[in-house]
């Protein structure tokens, strides 16, 4: 396992912090995908679980990246259609700690884990209710693991 650095909260997530939960303060409400995407850069585009790189845009057959009509790189979609091959995962599950789905140090980046039927349930998918034991963004869980 690899130790990941995290960078600083993302605006959109500072942004839903400040609010109360009544009034949108709450994960339901968050915009996700710039806070997907720190996760993703943070990491450097690998799985906090399995470690394994992910493709977040689509690219040609010659690894080129592939753009909309408005400019903006296009999302790889997986089988089922699901514009996201990279979800935000939760070290302490929101199940068991939903105070801390709006928590920066809480999150963690994951591949999709099998959720799209493309293979077996794996990363968070098979994490469900239970918390991790290693924080890949702290050194001595990482160590642990070596």
């Amino acid at each position: 396992m690899r130790l990941l650095q995290k960078g600083p909260r993302p605006p959109a997530l500072a942004t839903t912090c400040a609010l109360p939960p009544d009034k949108g303060g709450n994960y339901d409400n968050l915009d996700k995908p710039p806070v997907s995407e720190a996760l993703f850069r943070d990491q450097g585009g690998l799985c906090g679980f399995c470690m394994r790189r992910v493709a977040l845009y689509e690219q040609d057959a010659k690894g080129k990246r592939l753009y909309d009509a408005e400019g903006r790189p296009r999302l790889r979609r997986g089988r089922d259609g699901v514009a996201w091959p990279w979800k935000i995962a939760h070290r302490c599950p929101q199940s068991t700690a939903p105070e801390r789905a709006l928590d920066w140090s809480n999150m963690i980046g994951a591949c999709r884990g099998g959720d799209d039927g493309e293979g077996p349930r794996t990363c968070d998918t098979l994490q469900g209710n239970e918390a991790l034991t290693v924080d890949p963004y702290a050194r001595a869980t990482v160590a642990q693991v070596r």
